[in-house]
C-alpha cells in the first residue's frame, strides 16, 4: 500500500478513537434507544416531507405552506427541547470541528503555511483566524 493511502488509513482509525467520534457515537445511540426521541425525529421528518411537497405544489397555496411551515416549526422546538437531541447535535458539533481542524492541518501542510501563521490573505481559512 502506498505510504499515503497508509497514513490515510492510520488517520482514520485515530478519527475512530477520538473523544469527539465515540461521545457522537453514544449520543446517536442513545437518541435510537429512546421512544420519544425516535418519535420527535419521525413526526420531523414526515412535517418536513409535508412542508417540502407543499412548496412543490403548483399553483402554490400559500395557506397551505404556511400551515405546514408552522408544524415544522413546532416540531423544531420540540427537537430542541429534547435533552438527547440537544446532546447529539452538540456532539456532533464538536465531531465537526474536529474534522475542519484535521482538514486544515492537512491543507496546511500541503501548502505549506507555517503553524498558527497568517499568509494574510482570507481564501485558505476563510477569516477563521479572526483577522
Amino acid at each position: 500500500m502506498n505510504k499515503v493511502l497508509l497514513q490515510a488509513e492510520l488517520l482514520g482509525e485515530a478519527i475512530l478513537e477520538s473523544d469527539e467520534y465515540i461521545a457522537m457515537r453514544l449520543a446517536e445511540q442513545a437518541v435510537i434507544d429512546n421512544d420519544e426521541a425516535q418519535e420527535l425525529v419521525q413526526i420531523y421528518s414526515e412535517r418536513k416531507d409535508a412542508f417540502q411537497a407543499e412548496l412543490a405544489k403548483k399553483p402554490l397555496d400559500q395557506e397551505a405552506v404556511a400551515t405546514a411551515g408552522s408544524a415544522v416549526k413546532e416540531t423544531e422546538k420540540q427537537l430542541t427541547g429534547n435533552e438527547l437531541i440537544n446532546n447529539i447535535l452538540t456532539k456532533k458539533n464538536e465531531y465537526s470541528g474536529l474534522m475542519q481542524e484535521v482538514n486544515s492541518v492537512i491543507s496546511r501542510v500541503v501548502n505549506g503555511e507555517s503553524e498558527g501563521g497568517c499568509s494574510g490573505s482570507c481564501e485558505g481559512c476563510g477569516a477563521s483566524c479572526a483577522r
